[in-house]
């Protein structure tokens, strides 16, 4: 409710009632708004596989090779909250190989 309430007051009309829609909604346009200065040294994005395709065919980076210049990419099964909590095991791999390399 909370998140609504500030959705409405900034004029953004509301696309779901789904609190967790808003919440992210309101967190992509603070990220936005900020100055986000590069990261100087290797990074690995854990992609999760089971979110839209057209965003990852687009920018397969989703937009964080704009901060980081090494970036390593690991897809991994689930969607962004699922990764962790049912594929936590293929997540953790992928961090462990980019420790190792």
């Amino acid at each position: 409710h909370k998140a609504r309430t500030s959705l409405q007051k900034s004029g953004i009309k509301a696309i779901s009632q789904d609190p967790l829609v808003v919440c992210r909604v309101l967190a992509a346009d603070r990220y936005e708004e900020e100055e986000v200065a590069p990261y100087d040294n290797p990074a690995l994005l854990c992609r999760a596989t089971g979110e839209s395709e057209t965003r990852q065919e687009s920018e397969p980076s989703l937009g964080w090779s704009q901060y980081v210049d090494e970036l390593t990419i690991a897809d991994c099964s689930g969607n962004h909250r699922g990764m962790l909590e049912k594929h936590h095991d293929e997540v953790a791999s992928a961090i462990r190989d980019f420790l190792r390399s």
